[in-house]
């Protein structure tokens, strides 16, 4: 069962493009820190403004919008063990 989304549901390349989009970001939605909650909530908020970014390779070495799926698998796992307890 997956109960939160950290570092390792990431290839590296994802996750520090995921950490520069972040950092680029720093003063509009939320610090880099942010990535470092394993919260579903977390995420959630992530997964939004996401969907708002610019598509850059820098930040999205896989897609944007293959970001935004991956993520969104993710919660549907954590959705679906919290449904479980």
């Amino acid at each position: 069962m997956r109960y939160g989304i950290s570092e390792r549901d990431f290839t590296p390349d994802g996750w520090a493009g995921l950490r520069r989009w972040c950092e680029a970001a720093d003063d509009g939605p939320f610090p880099a820190d942010r990535l470092d909650v394993s919260a579903p909530e977390n995420w959630a908020w992530i997964f939004f403004e996401l969907r708002q970014a610019t598509d850059r390779p820098e930040w999205f070495p896989h897609g944007k919008w293959a970001t935004i799926q991956h993520i969104g698998n993710l919660l549907d796992e954590c959705a679906k063990g919290v449904a479980a307890k």
